[in-house]
This record gives C-alpha cells, sequence and structure tokens, in this order.
C-alpha cells in the first residue's frame, strides 16, 4: 500500500454560489476527482440534468491553485487537509435551450 493509498482527506465542497456547502471527512486518498464529484453531486443536492434534460456535468475548482481538477486525478496527488473545491457545471457554449414543442 502506497502513500496515497493509506492517505485519508478531510475536505470541504461548495458550489458555485456558495450557498451548498458539504463537508466531506475521511476520503481515502486514492479516490479520483470524478469518483468524488460522482459523490457530492446527489449529497449537495446539485441537478442530475440540465435545463434539456441531459445529464449535466461538473467540474471542481481548486481555489487554492486557482485551477480545475483532472477527473482522473487522485485527492491524494491534487489536493491537501482541509482544502476547499468548488463545484461548478459543465455548461457548453453555443448550445441553446430549444423551446417546447
Amino acid at each position: 500500500m502506497g502513500a496515497i493509498d493509506a492517505m485519508r482527506l478531510n475536505l470541504t465542497a461548495r458550489d458555485a454560489t456558495g450557498q451548498r456547502r458539504f463537508c466531506v471527512k475521511e476520503l481515502p486518498g486514492d479516490t479520483t476527482v470524478q469518483e468524488l464529484l460522482q459523490r457530492l453531486v446527489p449529497s449537495m443536492g446539485l441537478p442530475a440534468e440540465d435545463s434539456t434534460g441531459a445529464p449535466q456535468a461538473f467540474h471542481a475548482f481548486l481555489e487554492r491553485d486557482g485551477r480545475h481538477l483532472q477527473s482522473s486525478e487522485t485527492v491524494g496527488e491534487a489536493l491537501r487537509e482541509n482544502d476547499e473545491i468548488v463545484l461548478h457545471p459543465d455548461v457548453q457554449a453555443g448550445s441553446a435551450v430549444r423551446p417546447p414543442r
């Protein structure tokens, strides 16, 4: 077992508005950012679908470094104890909401 595998982190996640916050305790260091997002979105009550009914994707922004985390990064590699991440919805530029028929 490597150091990252044995690592456990505490962190805070919030939505882009700052209205929803969620504390994550004892997160295993080998958890990927994608796995973390899959757990956080429903726990924080964020929408699973966008306004067109398509699945809503989210990105994690690490305030300390001022960068978006890659989905394949592990939390043990990318995050430090008590870091704060911000969940942003993935918005596709140029996509239009279709009016109802």
